[in-house]
């Protein structure tokens, strides 16, 4: 996909999301996450959205990383990782890579064992995001197993209304399918960005497939990209660890 130009927040203006009323009986996929609230400055949906995930992650898993939700995004907007801030490249791939390799090194502090996951079904991303697993496949799946294990996930999309066209990414809170087979999705965000507090609230959306792109809640707003990160149980870093010395140990006996 042609990397296209710059002109907002994950490469154009915010707009303001719409729910959907659902009414269905659902199955819920996993247990809904308390996102924390957060009043977002204007075209700053990536830090916001990146906080509310990472300030969930250290109180699930118990990180004691000593950041709030708050300190944690203005961190995130600030030097040196500049999540939000156009000037870190001049097309919106080459923006969003950045700010995802800036998420996962900040991610880094608070706990070294995190994993940065993006899928990329639609290869928006050219080349390898360093420090991160860039995955594929179908979304819906890929999706539900990240919400089953327990990661934190936001999904970027882009939107078009009348003549207006843009971007905009929010975490997940929770995921459910209903008594029909439809999948739909919770998330949490700041749809009114600015020097206001009513504009962060939940929107739900049903999530589809069609024409072999995914939909959130309508066509007009058609996903991109996601991003997630994962705590490895202990034991599976023990496995790591010493898989690593085994084969430190090998390449020394072959010398």
């Amino acid at each position: 996909m042609a990397s296209q130009p710059f002109t907002g927040a994950l490469g154009f203006d915010v707009g303001k999301p719409k729910g959907v009323k659902n009414d269905k009986v659902p199955m819920v996929i996993d247990e809904r996450r308390d996102l924390g609230k957060l009043e977002e400055a204007s075209k700053t949906c990536a830090a916001g959205s990146f906080a509310r995930s990472l300030d969930w992650l250290n109180r699930r898993h118990s990180l004691d990383y000593d950041k709030n939700l708050k300190e944690i995004y203005d961190e995130l907007r600030g030097n040196p990782y500049k999540v939000s801030d156009p000037s870190v490249g001049t097309t919106a791939e080459e923006i969003e890579r950045k700010w995802i390799e800036e998420k996962n090194k900040y991610a880094k502090t608070i706990d070294n064992n995190i994993i940065t996951k993006v899928w990329d079904g639609n290869n928006f991303y050219t080349g390898q995001i360093p420090g991160v697993q860039q995955q594929g496949g179908d979304f819906i799946d890929w999706l539900k197993k990240e919400i089953e294990h327990g990661e934190d996930v936001e999904i970027a999309y882009e939107w078009s209304s009348g003549t207006k066209k843009g971007a905009h990414i929010a975490a997940v809170t929770q995921l459910w399918m209903t008594e029909d087979g439809k999948i739909w999705v919770e998330t949490r965000d700041d749809g009114r960005q600015g020097p206001n507090t009513v504009g962060d609230r939940t929107w739900k959306r049903e999530l589809y497939k069609k024409n072999g792109k995914y939909h959130l809640g309508s066509d007009a707003r058609t996903i991109r990209t996601a991003v997630s990160e994962s705590i490895p149980e202990p034991t599976s870093v023990v496995l790591l660890a010493l898989g690593s010395l085994m084969l430190v140990s090998r390449r020394r006996r072959t010398r």
